[in-house]
């Protein structure tokens, strides 16, 4: 047994940039996409896939197989492979904001390419992954192709099944060059009790524009019913292509703790003016509670003893 004392965490369900507000423009990019099983190269602009199979993500091209014995039961018996996805598409950002392209899960070993240029290399099947596409795309109407290859080719590498390809959601992100980034927010409940509970919210901001930026970071706690309970806004500043943390700390007042019983929950909301102007805001779901472990008398929840009920293996 351990003893790591006692503990408040923060419980969120979502991350930071989940819930978007109307500064920044967060579209569904599952539709629309082209796919063929194939390890030759198809990050071309003029590449012709019209012939290409048309998908729509989530995709996984596994379960599209039939069984066979000849392969791995830890796949289903389902084959791996290598394939290629592609999507054209045309952006209207403008000079003040930046693009982001958001995967939540690619298995596994994806190359993104946009535009014939590589953006980059995730090889982990499980975590969500992001690129900024804001440097190599076309303007105004022109025509861009993003081109995803998933080489699943080493198909017996888990002792459970995970299919081939971009097998959750994606997202293109729009916001202005002065913005918190993806996964910028982070709360936690470091004291506790029933009167009072302190909100630590860290927040990111980067400046994409050549020069600084004088801005206001603006945090206000908002319960379930959307009433404000706690609010701080800072001045700051930031020099050009900079990208800094900034703490703000916060108390509300009897909080609502989140319990197994009732699912209290908050969200922080972030927003961000510039020059009078709201140019960035989102907001962060959390929940507030305590815990501790004991090595004698066990896990306490919101310091109420709460079995945890479970099994060796």
């Amino acid at each position: 047994m351990w003893n790591i004392g006692h503990v408040a965490l923060a419980l969120a369900f979502l991350p930071a940039s989940a819930l978007a507000a109307d500064s920044r423009q967060v579209v569904d990019f599952n539709f629309q996409w082209k796919f063929a099983k194939q390890d030759a190269p198809a990050y071309a602009l003029d590449l012709n896939d019209d012939a290409w199979r048309s998908v729509r993500l989530p995709h996984d091209w596994s379960v599209e197989a039939p069984f066979s014995e000849d392969l791995e039961g830890c796949t289903g018996f389902l084959p791996g492979g290598v394939a290629w996805y592609r999507k054209h598409f045309t952006s209207d950002a403008t000079s003040d904001q930046v693009v982001y392209l958001l995967f939540d899960g690619v298995y596994n070993r994806a190359e993104i390419w946009l535009n014939e240029q590589l953006l980059g290399f995730h090889p982990y099947g499980y975590s969500p992954f992001y690129f900024d596409l804001t440097s190599q795309l076309r303007p105004g109407g022109d025509d861009n192709v993003v081109a995803v290859k998933v080489d699943h080719s080493r198909y017996a590498d888990r002792r459970w099944y995970t299919g081939s390809g971009i097998y959750r959601p994606g997202k293109l992100i729009t916001a202005n060059k002065l913005h918190v980034p993806i996964w910028g927010v982070y709360v936690t409940t470091p004291e506790v009790s029933a009167q009072q509970a302190v909100v630590d919210v860290h927040t990111d901001v980067k400046n994409a524009y050549a020069g600084e930026r004088s801005f206001q970071l603006t945090t206000q706690i908002m319960d379930a019913d959307g009433e404000v309970v706690a609010s701080q806004t800072e001045q700051l500043r930031l020099s050009g292509r900079q990208e800094s943390t900034f703490r703000q700390q916060l108390k509300i007042e009897s909080p609502r703790l989140w319990t197994l019983d009732a699912a209290h929950l908050y969200y922080a909301a972030t927003s961000i003016v510039l020059g009078g102007e709201q140019v960035d805001a989102q907001r962060t779901r959390f929940g507030i509670r305590s815990i501790r472990f004991d090595r004698d008398q066990g896990f306490f929840l919101n310091d109420q003893s709460t079995p945890i009920k479970g099994c060796l293996l």
